[in-house]
């Protein structure tokens, strides 16, 4: 018994293809806009490490968001049980070519992030993705809050067990995008829905959005009103009689660098013209701490000022 070969019937299939969709008479099944419309695929590697392969991937995801039945992306793709990683390249290409009477496609290669590292185990989390059911149980603003992060945590795990997934791929590159204007700027992505509430506690509007990640739309907000990722809490310490008014901080308080994945270096540096890269600072991860330091109630009319942090490792 013969077994379906994905190359060999992608191959066979591209003229009937191509013909079928390339027919005037189809445009009206297929798709819902006149001449031809432009799909951007957007990566942030240079132009000899970009990988084509998942671009063209990833091409054919947003075909089937802008053809009037997704599903058929999936019935031109193979996938059966002998399809390899390079059929469905194949079959990616081939339906872009059979679509080409409506589409035009471009890549744009950019700077931004181009690789992530999630610490832990998947494990981890999947139990952070339990524990936002009991947001759900606290009211209508943290509903909307668990809402917006499902969506994110699925996408993180799903990072572990189809880290070359182009879906996958797109979500990361879907992260932040930052548009700036004199004064100000905006920022979009799925971040943001980190910045669901503003530093006075108040839930922020979604304001115009096109950022979709899952059904779920997240918001555009303005980059001075980013709330800081830490808290501060007043403790006053009684030092055997003598009174300090203190305050304790706790979050993210900034970034440290470190080395990038391996083969890193020589991408950066191409993308650099040659210019040479401290391979030491080639990668970045936050920084989570806390502290103690003395505060100094500000006088009428002034800001607070900040006295000496607390040293532990200072005898008293």
């Amino acid at each position: 018994m013969s077994q379906p070969q994905g190359t060999v019937s992608s191959g066979h299939a591209s003229k009937p293809l191509t013909s079928i969709a390339n027919s005037e008479t189809k445009r009206d099944y297929l798709v819902s806009h006149r001449g031809r419309k432009e799909i951007e695929i957007i990566d942030y590697v240079t132009l000899h490490t970009a990988d084509y392969g998942n671009l063209a991937q990833r091409m054919t995801l947003t075909i089937g968001k802008n053809i009037k039945d997704p599903s058929f992306r999936e019935w031109v793709l193979p996938s059966f049980s002998t399809t390899t990683e390079n059929d469905r390249i194949v079959g990616s290409v081939l339906l872009m070519g059979a679509l080409q009477k409506y589409f035009s496609y471009r890549i744009t290669l950019c700077c931004a992030i181009p690789f992530v590292t999630l610490l832990g185990e998947v494990t981890d989390y999947e139990d952070i993705l339990k524990r936002l059911d009991k947001l759900d149980e606290m009211g209508e603003e943290p509903t909307h809050f668990a809402k917006l992060l499902r969506p994110i945590l699925q996408n993180m795990i799903l990072s572990f067990t189809q880290p070359t997934n182009p879906a996958i791929h797109s979500f990361w590159n879907q992260i932040a995008h930052v548009k700036r204007r004199s004064g100000s700027g905006t920022m979009s992505g799925w971040i943001t829905a980190f910045c669901f509430w503003s530093d006075e506690g108040e839930e922020r509007g979604l304001g115009k959005t096109n950022n979709i990640i899952g059904n779920i739309l997240y918001p555009v907000i303005s980059t001075d009103t980013i709330p800081g990722g830490y808290v501060t809490v007043p403790v006053k310490v009684d030092d055997h009689g003598t009174w300090y008014k203190c305050k304790m901080l706790a979050g993210s308080i900034g970034i440290q660098a470190l080395p990038g994945p391996e083969g890193y270096v020589p991408a950066v540096e191409e993308g650099r013209s040659n210019e040479e890269v401290d391979e030491e600072k080639t990668g970045i991860k936050p920084v989570t701490e806390w502290m103690i330091y003395e505060f100094a109630e500000p006088e009428p009319g002034k800001e607070a000022a900040y006295v000496k942090p607390y040293d532990p490792n200072l005898e008293l």
